[in-house]
């Protein structure tokens, strides 16, 4: 049976509406409320793949937590539109590399992945607070806010780094590095906690998450590729 707080994450995320952040005992309960909200989100809008947060030591230290955690994408969440729907107050975005992988396990991490692209995350809390207002057991709970991602092009080799435009103001420029090192050990790491997994995997946030707004033009850039969002 689904817990109430579950419901009211639901019903903000069709609305696009807000609800009082409500306390969150534990690691373990924020899980749980996670998953419910993923399963309810799969059921609605189908499987799309998965996001993995808290990549960084700087992010794993400024929420106290010991490892990265993930929630489930929906389909209706991963897009190629270059224009994105702000349905929230507190709405973000997050430069990432995303790749398609097909039937990965800890046995072929590096060998599974069709496609390797930029990516654009746009999370969004249904909380009516900001980000540095919530506890990472309320931000697990909420699916990670997870919203959209969306698509950029393909590339053909893992970029050195990743800079992220917001108006045509750079508002920061990283090294492609996560806690346990590159992009293929961010799904080494996912078999661990999924086993066998296939779809669209975003993996982590290399430079944000950033505040922002309607009519804002986001531009994601490598030495390879780059591409521009709007948000509307």
């Amino acid at each position: 049976m689904s817990d109430e707080r579950v419901d009211r994450l639901l019903a903000a995320y069709k609305t696009g509406s807000t609800i009082e952040p409500f306390e969150v005992k534990d690691l373990a309960e924020a899980r749980l409320l996670s998953s419910q909200l993923q399963e309810r989100l799969v059921n609605l809008e189908g499987f799309g793949g998965y996001k993995i947060s808290f990549t960084s030591f700087k992010s794993l230290k400024a929420f106290g937590l010991e490892e990265p955690e993930f929630a489930l994408l929906s389909g209706s969440m991963i897009v190629s539109d270059r224009t994105v729907q702000s349905k929230f107050p507190y709405t973000y975005a997050e430069a990432e590399i995303v790749v398609k992988a097909r039937e990965c396990d800890v046995s072929n991490y590096k060998e599974c992945v069709d496609e390797m692209r930029l990516g654009l995350e746009i999370p969004a809390t249904r909380f009516n607070a900001p980000l540095e207002a919530l506890n990472a057991y309320q931000i697990i709970a909420d699916a990670l806010m997870a919203y959209k991602l969306v698509l950029g092009p393909e590339l053909s080799r893992i970029p050195k780094k990743v800079a992220l435009k917001v108006n045509d103001r750079k508002v920061g420029e990283n090294v492609v590095f996560y806690v346990y090192g590159d992009v293929y050990s961010m799904l080494k790491w996912l078999s661990t906690r999924v086993g066998r997994f296939s779809g669209y995997v975003s993996t982590g946030a290399l430079v944000g998450p950033v505040a922002i707004k309607k009519q804002d033009v986001l531009e994601v850039e490598t030495e390879e590729a780059s591409f521009t969002a709007t948000v509307v």
